[in-house]
């Protein structure tokens, strides 16, 4: 069936629920001549591979290398950014493989670095099919963490190109860079795919472990070349800069001159539930209530909005009707379901592994009362599979024996998989530049594609469907911070492990590095050579274990106490809040109680079927210091940016009955305090500005300061690249240190992560959008898409919509095109 058809269908099928529809427009494509370096051989066997000529922005970026330049390349998906990385390089191995010069241990070699395993190894096939075709027999090694020994034995000894991932090359090759001395010793370039992947605390490890590699590779007399390939980046030239450190420039290459179709994009809103229905969502309840970005169903009542007058039909705010809505990973199964049904050939981009089997298997149950015969053409793709699971999911979709796909955003990082019709996207992914490459893997090689974006019931997706051209304004600037103590103290021991840390170490890893050199070797855990610092190695611990390069992702297990088999686990920051004494666990649809916890376990038992429990946290926050110049105002505010230490109890927990979550008793708790050092941004209110917004009433005050904090934890990322779960939030009408009323937004990270400090410097526009959501939310007291926060420690009470809508007006007309300075 052919995309109009498909596009037909689906107008039909969901009348209601279609918010909004365009067209990105093909785009033509423009070519320029082989370089005169490439080789006939080499051009023959890229012709014989498909490729018969090269697109400018491709030449663009070889021949940068070619000259020893450090290249950012951000172009869309399907653009041919791996073959511009690589050009150069094959022509080097070209014409050096049958020289007499070819010395064994200083051969050229080159290092890729990929956020998945899936795509290396999807890179490694199309070297082996480059290097047959033009008779390179170059020598490609992917390896990671999994490899047998023998495999990475060989790759140090012998790789042409070794593909491998942050990690591998953080734990394997830096650790052991002597052993790796005859590949580092030819390293000529380093290719860093999906650099947009790096950002917050994972941005700034992967940025440090860039910069060691730099100084290894200095060590061996090497001068590598850097190319990273991104998709569309607010900021490639910063963004490139600060993945690498010190004084090196990067050549931005963002004019994509590759022919693309075009993209049919649709905004869906799931249906409200239907609660009568006995095969609804209420009554299967098949959802995974402690995985936080599934938490989209809430159980909350919208008021009728009053209708304004811009109530023609078509305006998305006549979509918003009575009633919580399906979750968006339901409706994804359920579009998965039709579109495969008329034909086509679909991958859905799910927030979480549950929800990819989820969609999965309501798009199957879908299937089953319309056409059985195809279930078994729709399948989930995830981690936890076995690789060689997942390699004949990837061959059977290429082949087209699977029409249909779940993924998480493993799929959306560059695997060439083509022939797609559409891609679903389970709500916003997080980031424009996220959703662009997911839309992107539709329509591949020039031909036409479909993107559907299903939104969900939280104020950034909500604010999303009722203004859709927010999609597609400029892409986000990615941020994260490289002087970040936590993440920057624990890499500076590893360098000093690697090789002594010299004076000329600072400009690489940033001015802050000499200060917290000096407290390391205060410390004692650096001491001082002729050659410079070294890691104290008596220290009992390994540096290159202390980093974590993903942040702090400890993980509390779930066991079944009379099997004694892993239920599930949950992140150790969220662990006291879902897993304290007698709280109440749903993993996919059982229903458990935690009958004993400890650090790093939980035990459960059976729980009651129609019990739930809400835990209550008590948080305090103490301002360290200041980092930045506050932004004041003569009418009474300032927002202030710097160093705080948060301070977190779970104190009690609520026990609510279904349907309804009816509050039946609260329970106290005796959980130990969590600290956390972070950055975070905060402003305060005079006591003049209270009495003219008339909040004098502690429940107005109180009200009105939780909404906002809700509401701007909301909106944030889509101004920084983060999500809602990298941040938290405090709002309190009279804080300790400032005397006044005050709120709190910071990382949720310790040392922070950059994200609140960049809503910090791009306060006009956070204000902004915040207030737009807030004010044309239609319901009245408040929900889920304005200021209810799935996170919230008091369960949403004590808010007052009208009095935070006020509150973000006046902070909005106070600091409409203000912008911070550092």
């Amino acid at each position: 069936m052919g995309l109009e058809n498909l596009l037909a269908g689906l107008r039909a099928f969901g009348t209601d629920q279609l918010l909004y529809e365009t067209v990105l427009p093909a785009r033509r494509a423009s070519f320029a001549p082989w370089p005169d370096w490439v080789g006939e051989d080499l051009q023959a066997g890229l012709s014989a591979a498909g490729i018969d000529r090269l697109w400018e922005h491709q030449a663009s970026c070889a021949n940068a290398l070619h000259s020893g330049q450090d290249v950012m390349v951000t172009t869309g998906t399907g653009s041919g950014k791996s073959l511009a990385a690589w050009l150069a390089f094959l022509a080097r191995h070209a014409h050096t493989k049958d020289a007499d010069t070819y010395l064994e241990g200083a051969r050229p070699t080159a290092l890729y670095l990929a956020p998945t395993k899936a795509l290396a190894r999807d890179q490694a096939a199309a070297l082996h099919r480059w290097s047959g075709l033009a008779d390179l027999d170059l020598q490609v090694a992917p390896v990671d963490g999994d490899s047998p020994g023998e495999v990475k034995k060989w790759a140090r000894a012998s790789a042409d190109i070794v593909l491998t991932n942050p990690d591998f090359l953080h734990f394997a090759i830096m650790r052991g860079h002597e052993l790796w001395r005859p590949f580092l010793r030819g390293l000529s370039l380093v290719v860093i795919d999906e650099a947009h992947y790096y950002r917050g605390v994972l941005g700034a490890n992967v940025a440090l472990i860039l910069r060691r590699l730099h100084r290894l590779a200095r060590h061996y007399h090497a001068q590598p070349v850097f190319a990273l390939l991104s998709a569309t980046t607010a900021n490639p030239a910063d963004h490139g800069a600060n993945l690498l450190g010190g004084d090196r420039t990067l050549k931005v290459i963002d004019h994509d001159s590759s022919g693309s179709g075009a993209h049919t994009v649709l905004v869906w809103r799931p249906p409200v539930i239907d609660a009568s229905d006995p095969a609804s969502w209420d009554n299967q309840n098949p959802w995974e209530e402690n995985d936080p970005i599934l938490r989209q169903k809430e159980d909350f009542t919208l008021e009728n909005p009053e209708l304004s007058g811009n109530d023609a039909p078509g305006n998305p705010a006549d979509k918003h009707d009575e009633g919580p809505r399906y979750p968006a990973i339901w409706e994804g199964g359920r579009l998965l379901a039709q579109l495969v049904n008329d034909g086509g050939r679909v991958l859905v981009f799910a927030p979480s592994r549950q929800g990819v089997e989820t969609i999965a298997q309501v798009a199957r149950d879908q299937l089953s009362t319309r056409n059985p015969a195809l279930m078994s053409r729709v399948a989930a793709y995830r981690g936890g599979y076995l690789p060689e699971e997942r390699r004949q999911l990837e061959k059977d979709l290429r082949k087209g024996i699977l029409q249909g796909l779940s993924a998480t955003s493993a799929l959306e990082l560059g695997i060439d998989i083509s022939g797609l019709d559409a891609t679903i996207t389970c709500s916003w992914p997080g980031t424009r530049a996220s959703f662009f490459q997911q839309i992107g893997r539709s329509g591949r090689a020039g031909q036409d594609g479909i993107g559907i974006l299903v939104v969900s019931d939280n104020p950034l997706d909500d604010f999303l469907a009722n203004h859709p051209e927010e999609i597609f304004r400029s892409v986000e600037a990615i941020v994260f911070d490289t002087e970040n103590p936590f993440v920057s103290a624990p890499q500076l021991l590893c360098a000093a492990a690697e090789l002594p840390l010299k004076s000329e170490d600072i400009s690489l890893f940033g001015e802050g590095s000499a200060q917290i050199m000096s407290d390391l070797l205060q410390q004692g855990l650096l001491i001082e050579r002729p050659a410079g610092l070294c890691f104290d190695i008596t220290k009992p611990f390994s540096p290159w274990e202390a980093v974590k390069i993903r942040g702090d992702l400890g993980q509390v297990q779930i066991i079944e106490a009379e099997s004694a088999q892993v239920v599930g686990t949950v992140d150790s920051s969220r662990a006291d809040s879902v897993l304290h004494p007698d709280a109440i666990y749903v993993h996919q649809g059982r229903v458990w109680q935690v009958s004993a916890r400890d650090e790093d376990t939980a035990q459960v038992v059976p729980g009651p079927k129609m019990l739930r429990t809400r835990a209550n946290t008590d948080t305090s926050i103490s301002i360290l210091s200041e980092e930045a110049t506050p932004i004041t105002h003569p009418q009474g505010v300032s927002w202030h940016y710097g160093r705080i230490e948060v301070q977190n109890t779970v104190t009690s927990f609520d026990l609510l009955r279904l349907p309804g979550h009816v509050y039946q008793a609260t329970f106290q708790l005796d959980c130990p305090t969590r600290t956390l050092q972070t950055t975070g941004t905060w402003f305060t209110l005079e006591e003049k500005v209270v009495k003219q917004l008339q909040l004098n009433e502690e429940q107005l005050l109180g009200g009105g300061l939780h909404a906002a904090e809700h509401a701007l934890i909301g909106m944030l990322p889509l101004v920084a690249t983060c999500d809602r779960w990298d941040l938290g939030g405090l709002s309190l009408t009279q804080h300790l240190q400032t005397d006044l009323p005050t709120v709190f937004i910071y990382d949720g990270t310790a040392g922070g992560a950059g994200f609140s400090r960049h809503g910090f410097r791009q306060l006009a526009t956070w204000l902004d959008l915040t207030f737009r959501q807030v004010n044309e939310c239609p319901c009245k007291e408040g929900c889920p898409r304005c200021i209810h926060s799935p996170k919230c420690g008091n369960g949403n009470e004590m808010l007052s919509k009208s009095a935070g809508r006020d509150l973000l007006e006046f902070l909005l007309s106070l600091f409409k095109g203000e912008t911070a300075a550092f």
